[in-house]
């Protein structure tokens, strides 16, 4: 399964944040933006960054894959911080410290509480969360 660990581990990501993003739209790093996208309207960059990964135990038949899922939420200025600041705050609520995602009988815990940095760029005003992983298999 350690092939497959990167491919099944950003599904489960990917799909957890769809979920809370639906009317935004979400660019995914090497797809293709949704149809319709306009870069004047709110919407989020996403990717999923593998860190580290460490073999656990003597026989070294298990590892720990520990990376981010990276969300950078860009909204259009003129418009005041709230509803960035708001979809923020909806981010870290979605992906709580300790959250267990499953997909393809791998799961990935979240850990921590995700952070937020301060606002990057002017037009459009980018906020960054990021998502702390791990999974073990």
């Amino acid at each position: 399964m350690t092939t497959a660990a990167p491919a099944t581990i950003r599904a489960a990501l990917e799909t957890r944040l769809s979920e809370l993003l639906p009317a935004v739209p979400i660019i995914w790093r090497e797809k293709t933006p949704p149809k319709g996208f306009d870069e004047k309207s709110p919407y989020c960059k996403a990717f999923v960054v593998p860190a580290d990964n460490q073999t656990l135990g003597l026989r070294e038949k298990t590892t720990r894959h520990i990376g981010f899922l990276q969300v950078s939420l860009c909204y259009p200025t003129g418009k005041g911080m709230a509803a960035v600041e708001a979809q923020a705050a909806a981010l870290q609520a979605h992906f709580p410290a300790g959250l267990v995602l499953e997909s393809g009988g791998v799961k990935v815990r979240i850990r921590g509480k995700p952070s937020v940095t301060a606002p990057v760029g002017e037009s459009p005003i980018v906020v960054p969360v990021t998502i702390r992983y791990e999974s073990i298999f």
